[in-house]
C-alpha cells in the first residue's frame, strides 16, 4: 500500500499536536485582535462621513421637493 502524498503532514506526537493546536489559536486570537482594534477608528470615520452627506442629500431635497410650499424652515403651506 502507498503511504498519501500528504505523510509529511502527519503528527505523531501529542505534545506537537497540542503546540500546533495552541499556535494556530494564538495566530487566530492575535489575527481577530488587529481586526477589533482597527474596526472601530475606521467604523467611526465613515459614520460621520456617512451622515454628513447624508444631511447634504437632504437639504437639497428639501430645498428642490419640501421648500418651494413649506419654505426655508418647513413651517407649513
Amino acid at each position: 500500500m502507498h503511504k498519501p502524498l500528504y505523510h509529511y503532514l502527519y503528527i505523531k506526537s501529542p505534545i506537537a499536536k497540542i503546540a500546533i493546536g495552541i499556535l494556530a489559536l494564538v495566530v487566530t486570537l492575535a489575527v481577530l485582535g488587529g481586526i477589533i482594534v482597527t474596526e472601530v477608528p475606521r467604523m467611526e470615520a465613515q459614520t460621520a462621513n456617512w451622515n454628513g452627506r447624508s444631511i447634504e442629500k437632504g437639504a437639497a431635497l428639501f430645498a428642490s421637493n419640501c421648500a418651494p410650499c413649506h419654505g426655508d424652515h418647513g413651517q407649513g403651506t
